[in-house]
């Protein structure tokens, strides 16, 4: 499969490895950045939800 392209009087015959290969590493850093930086953006606020929650509850727990 291949994509043609026509520049003036010059013609181009790209194949598709020449057309997806050089994007994929762009691919995957749009993709990737963005999941991971939510991600950790997630487990912070999870945790600093957590942490609040045991610090509420150990004194309890240590008092019974």
């Amino acid at each position: 499969l291949s994509v043609w392209v026509v520049l003036g009087c010059v013609l181009f015959v790209f194949s598709m490895k020449e057309i997806i290969l050089p994007s994929l590493p762009l691919v995957l850093v749009l993709v990737l950045v963005p999941t991971l930086a939510i991600s950790l953006a997630f487990g912070l606020f999870l945790g600093r939800v957590v942490w609040d929650c045991l610090h509420r509850l150990l004194p309890l727990l240590a008092v019974s």
